[in-house]
């Protein structure tokens, strides 16, 4: 006589109650396949089992950058919800979120990170996972390259891309930007700058003569790196007075020194001026025509942008060069020449400013207007005439200095 049996299939040790019941197979007789049929309940009471048991996912880990922003939700899967998190060995600035498992922060260290990751489930099951990561150097600019062309600023054809240290960052895109503020010069009319690709965009709408430096920022998971870019307009207007400039050892067979702007590096231990040597620069303002014989008046005025440097110390007649006549073959009067002093902290820069410009380039822009006449009123401004050397005079030169950070086996 056949018996015939029903199976009811509990598992009371990994979930607590019966998932079902059905006629089962004869697994205890022999023939009619029912050793086979009870490999199959054999199986599937393992694969519920595997389904049962939480389990971690961190096989898309991002690698990090120390001084960036960092985000990271592991996956989490069978058990019951919700779950618990925990970890051992967090990185200086990591968190996790004990409830999502999400590791965020800003990572002050480097190098390889040996995560253990656990969660434990709504019934107590444990699951757990060994997460292998990297944080990157932060993103840096390699300041000692851009330093060593001239000039030492980003020029058409290039990009701050271009002077990323390739070992550093944590490999997302990078995001250029031209934010105002303190050392950051301004951007001519006409230009801008790709955000993606970081290049210079558009033609330049200023007719003034000289080259006008700006900042771009390059941003990269929240951290930021600068570098300053350059726009020049190489051909003087019709008629105006030559001008020449003699600064940092610039060959003028090699490159026209008035059109390159000053490169000095901003060491915060040290006095901050420029100016006080004759290594500084010299500015021949040339016009025979303008000036008679015997007489020859001059005038300049000049507008600057914010910098670390104080304002109220910035002067073309001062430091290593006083402005005087230049006198020609023929003794008499063919033009003038100044020099560029400025010295000391801007007052007005607070401490996190100043803190925030030492690890980075910043930039001072100088606008100069010339004058040259035989008469001494025409290159006067007053309170009448407070544009008078600008519209009287034919000169003009727009002038930078950049101040690049410390190489950093030089920095304090």
């Amino acid at each position: 006589m056949t018996h015939s049996r029903f199976l009811v299939v509990c598992w009371v040790a990994l979930a607590g109650g019966c998932v079902g019941d059905r006629p089962a197979p004869d697994c205890y007789a022999a023939g009619d396949g029912g050793a086979e049929r009870c490999a199959l309940i054999d199986e599937a009471l393992d694969a519920s089992a595997f389904l049962l048991q939480p389990r971690i996912d961190c096989t898309s880990i991002p690698k990090g950058a120390r001084s960036a922003s960092y985000a990271f939700t592991p996956t989490a899967m069978g058990g019951s919800e919700p779950y618990t998190w925990s970890a051992v060995g967090l990185p200086e600035g990591l968190t996790l979120d004990s409830t999502t498992g999400e590791i965020t922060g800003v990572p002050n260290v480097e190098g390889r990170v040996d995560l253990e990751l656990s969660i434990t489930d709504n019934r107590g099951r444990v699951g757990d996972a060994s997460c292998s990561f990297v944080i990157a150097p932060a993103l840096v600019i390699a300041h000692d390259d851009i330093a060593e062309q001239v000039p030492s600023c980003v020029v058409e054809g290039q990009s701050l891309l271009d002077f990323v240290l390739t070992s550093s960052g944590d490999g997302t895109p990078i995001r250029c930007d031209t934010p105002e503020g303190i050392g950051n010069g301004r951007v001519p009319e006409g230009i801008s700058i790709d955000p993606e690709t970081c290049v210079l965009e558009g033609e330049l709408a200023d007719a003034r003569f000289g080259t006008q430096v700006f900042m771009v920022r390059g941003q990269q998971s929240g951290h930021e790196v600068w570098l300053p870019y350059c726009v020049t307009q190489g051909t003087p207007r019709e008629g105006a007075y030559a001008i020449e400039v003699e600064h940092s050892d610039i060959d003028p067979a090699v490159e026209n020194p008035a059109l390159v702007p000053l490169m000095r590096r901003y060491d915060a231990a040290a006095p901050l001026a420029v100016g006080a040597s004759d290594q500084d620069p010299v500015f021949r303002i040339v016009d025979p025509d303008s000036c008679d014989a015997d007489l020859c008046y001059y005038g300049f005025a000049f507008d600057i942008s914010a910098s670390l440097f104080d304002a109220d110390s910035f002067t073309l007649d001062g430091g290593a060069h006083e402005a005087g006549l230049i006198v020609g073959p023929a003794g008499g009067p063919i033009g003038f020449t100044h020099g560029l002093f400025v010295d000391g902290m801007n007052a007005a820069v607070t401490e996190a400013e100043r803190a925030r410009l030492t690890s980075r380039a910043w930039v001072l822009q100088a606008s100069f207007d010339y004058c040259l006449s035989p008469t001494p009123e025409t290159c006067i401004n007053t309170d009448e005439t407070p544009d008078n050397i600008e519209t009287q005079g034919n000169g003009s030169l727009e002038f930078a200095i950049i101040m690049l950070s410390l190489p950093p086996e030089a920095a304090p």
